[in-house]
């Protein structure tokens, strides 16, 4: 029998009457069990049973185990497997997941990333920029190289984009860790036939608003980061400038695109943490309220002053980016013809 895996999004709180809660950060439920059961849960591993940790109680022999065990998949307590498909094109496959602390067990490691990161992304990638400014004419001959190599340009592509998406959300979940939001799971997979990487972690515990702005950029933080230090090992070592041309091209884009203001993107969790509105308010609302015409709780006040600023300059920079970034691409793309 493939046996379930504990729901990472579990948090357990023992009591001193031999009960426990178990609160699920992602719906805010609250259960109540016992702290054996709880005990359980937190070894289930997708090997075991859940009758394997109660075989020699003779108050449970007669207890329906696959019958309590398919309860709690219907409660969202457990789950079958790391593998979570969802809808036609997207599917998750958990790469990490909890084991009932959140991600503890993780800090050190996650503080040196977090730290990295968060001193070091913007003068690097001002070095980088530099330095392949004034090596252009020697970055341009080995591009070159590669002119005729679709393969090549192919698999470059490939690995920078993938080393950009792991690195973005292994950053938000380093940030988040460091803050003291709980971890759950870190993972890739497929939206709409689309490759993407995801973490789940519970930031509401994040009240420092300079705290909760940097987590949600912190992704951002790294592309930008990866960017220049490839730019800067073009440099060092020029033969090596074709292979990461699109690698550096690739997170450019990638941090630039997530810091745009809208869906699900890290630069609209950012506006939202720096003008105080709530994530949930959608391109609709956004635009209602851009227009004083919202009816939403708490848009009235929303809708003027900063608010309205903020979105027509994040408007107009976004158009402005978008067009600057085709041209660059176009600009690049002649070198290849």
């Amino acid at each position: 029998m493939d046996y379930p895996h504990i729901n990472n999004f579990l948090q357990f709180t023992n009591h001193n009457n031999g009960s426990c809660t178990a609160v699920n950060y992602l719906t805010k439920e609250e259960f109540s069990m016992s702290q054996e059961l709880a005990e359980a849960l937190r070894g289930m591993n997708g090997k075991r049973s859940l009758a394997s940790f109660f075989y020699d109680d003779d108050d449970l022999d007669g207890t329906d185990w696959e019958g309590l065990e398919e309860d709690l998949l219907e409660m969202d307590l457990l789950r079958r497997s790391r593998v979570d498909k969802s809808w036609l094109g997207s599917i998750r496959i958990a790469l990490w997941m909890s084991r009932g602390n959140c991600g503890k067990s993780l800090y050190g490691k996650a503080a040196v990333l977090h730290t990295i990161v968060k001193y070091l992304w913007l003068p690097v990638l001002i070095a980088g920029i530099i330095s392949c400014f004034l090596q252009r004419s020697l970055f341009y001959y080995y591009i070159d190289y590669f002119d005729d190599s679709f393969w090549m340009t192919v698999i470059c592509i490939f690995m920078g984009f993938l080393a950009g998406l792991l690195l973005h959300e292994l950053s938000h979940a380093a940030s988040a860790l460091v803050y003291g939001a709980p971890l759950f799971e870190i993972g890739v997979g497929f939206i709409l036939f689309l490759p993407c990487a995801y973490v789940i972690y519970d930031d509401s515990v994040i009240k420092n608003p300079e705290k909760a702005l940097h987590t949600v950029l912190a992704g951002v933080e790294m592309n930008y980061l990866l960017a220049g230090t490839l730019m800067i090992l073009q440099v060092i070592f020029p033969v090596c400038a074709g292979i990461l041309f699109y690698p550096v091209l690739i997170n450019m884009i990638l941090g630039t695109v997530n810091l745009f203001a809208t869906g699900p993107l890290d630069g609209y969790a950012a506006l939202c943490i720096l003008l105080r509105i709530p994530r949930k308010w959608g391109i609709v609302e956004r635009g209602r309220i851009l227009l004083g015409k919202s009816k939403v709780r708490g848009a009235e006040n929303a809708s003027e002053g900063i608010l309205r600023i903020a979105m027509v300059l994040l408007s107009v920079m976004q158009i402005g980016t978008v067009f600057l970034m085709v041209m660059e691409i176009w600009s690049y793309v002649g070198i290849f013809v």
